[in-house]
Order: structure tokens, then C-alpha cells, then sequence
């Protein structure tokens, strides 16, 4: 038996100016928001409404990326869940952002070359604030995203452009090189 469905969608446009280095700043969110680089700014879009609903300034440079942590764990009021998101800009400067407050919750600078790539580590019950990022040319570092603590490094022969990790089984991870 064959069904058919039909729905009717409108398409919803997400308006500003961007840079061509914001081409890589958009991410969506567990909870449904989008985070996106619009130049020096982090904008957070209601997509049911295409309403900016938080604007993050504080990079002094282009963001070229953005990832939102994912809350994975259980929650009490002693430990409310939080709206938190890394972005990286074309200077190498990580923030991690307390979007509900718009307060960056760390500031993370090593080198001065466009982050490649970073990720959250979702699937450890260590600690749920560890941020991989993709350091030009050949680094993947590993920071304590709540510190800013650099707690592993890691440089390659190969240039990394950037990385995934496999959904069923955390510990491997797949990198894309030049």
C-alpha cells in the first residue's frame, strides 16, 4: 500500500551580512536553536520564528566556527541544564559561551591561525566540559572548555583540515587531510 503526504513547508530566510569566513559558523543546537557567524558576532536564531534571540559579541575577528555542547546527563535544580556554546574565530581565540546570560564562560588562545575543526567529547562521564579543536596546520588539542586548560596535544605529519568522530564508538575518530 502505497501513502503519500503532503506538507506544506515555508521557507524561512536568515537574514544579514556575511563574511566568506563565516562559511563554516553554523551549527543546530539539541534544543533546536542555531547558532551562526555573521562577522565578529555569534547570532542565536529561533528557526521556528527566524527571530535573532541572543547576539554574543565579544570576538575582535571573523568567526569561522561554532558548536554547541550537548546536554546529555541528568539534571537537578543543583544542576540546571545550560545553554553552552564554543566559537572560533580567524585569530585562533575559542570561546565558550553561557548563551542564556550572553557571558563568555572561557576564553582559549594558543596560536593565531583560523580554528580547522572542534568538537565536544559528549560520551564520558569524566567531565562534560572537554572541547577538541583543530589547530592549524597539524594539532588537534584537547581543553578543559570550562579552565581553559590545555590537557592534551597532539601534532600530525599531515596538514588537518578537520575531523569526526564515529557515532558508534567514540574512541575512533576520522580526519580529513590535506
Amino acid at each position: 500500500m502505497l501513502f503519500s503526504v503532503n506538507i506544506k513547508l515555508s521557507a524561512r530566510t536568515l537574514t544579514g551580512t556575511f563574511s566568506s569566513q563565516n562559511r563554516g559558523a553554523a551549527d543546530w543546537g539539541w534544543q533546536g536553536l542555531i547558532a551562526h557567524g555573521c562577522h565578529s558576532l555569534v547570532l542565536i536564531i529561533d528557526p521556528r520564528t527566524s527571530q535573532t534571540i541572543q547576539v554574543l559579541e565579544r570576538h575582535k575577528a571573523n568567526v569561522v566556527k561554532v558548536k554547541w555542547a550537548r546536554e546529555n546527563y541528568h539534571h537537578n535544580i543543583g544542576s540546571p541544564y545550560s545553554l553552552r556554546l564554543a566559537s572560533a574565530d580567524t585569530t585562533g581565540k575559542i570561546i565558550v559561551w553561557d548563551v542564556a546570560t550572553g557571558a563568555a564562560r572561557c576564553e582559549i588562545q594558543e596560536y593565531t591561525k583560523p580554528i580547522q575543526d572542534m568538537e565536544w567529547l559528549w560520551n564520558q562521564d569524566a567531565s562534560r566540559d572537554l572541547l577538541l579543536a583543530v589547530h592549524p596546520p597539524n594539532y588537534i588539542v584537547l581543553w578543559n572548555a570550562d579552565t581553559g586548560t590545555k590537557l592534551w596535544k597532539k601534532s600530525y605529519a599531515e596538514n588537518i583540515l578537520s575531523f569526526s568522530f564515529d557515532p558508534f564508538e567514540i574512541s575512533n575518530l576520522a580526519c580529513k587531510l590535506i
